[in-house]
């Protein structure tokens, strides 16, 4: 142990340091607290969001079927429509003007 030095006051230094030494530990529990805290929002941020109810109900149909898009109406849980096709509409009616070559027709539903 080295020899003491008369002109030192070795309380005031040891007083000096200890102050400095609480103060660093504040500074380090503070920066633990905020590293926490940002650690904490960063973790919201990259949780993947659970699918919506429809999303995971089509997800079974869309493996069954990989080519083939679903509509809206689909995803909603309703069939499609019946629709006739061009050739299905009887066109008893002629467009009344003179250069119209068009024909149209009329469906009565029950």
């Amino acid at each position: 142990m080295p020899p003491k030095d008369p002109t030192i006051d070795y309380a005031e230094q040891e007083k000096t340091l200890t102050i400095a030494n609480v103060i660093l530990q504040e500074q380090i529990s503070e920066l633990k607290n905020e590293r926490k805290r940002m650690h904490d929002l960063l973790s919201c941020f990259e949780q993947p969001t659970p699918p919506r109810k429809e999303e995971a109900k089509n997800e079974g149909e869309r493996e069954k079927r990989p080519g083939r898009r679903s509509s809206a109406r689909e995803s909603a849980g309703r069939s499609r429509r019946y629709r006739r096709t061009a050739s299905e509409i009887d066109r008893p009616y002629k467009c009344p003007f003179e250069p119209c070559t068009k024909a149209y027709g009329y469906a009565l539903f029950s």
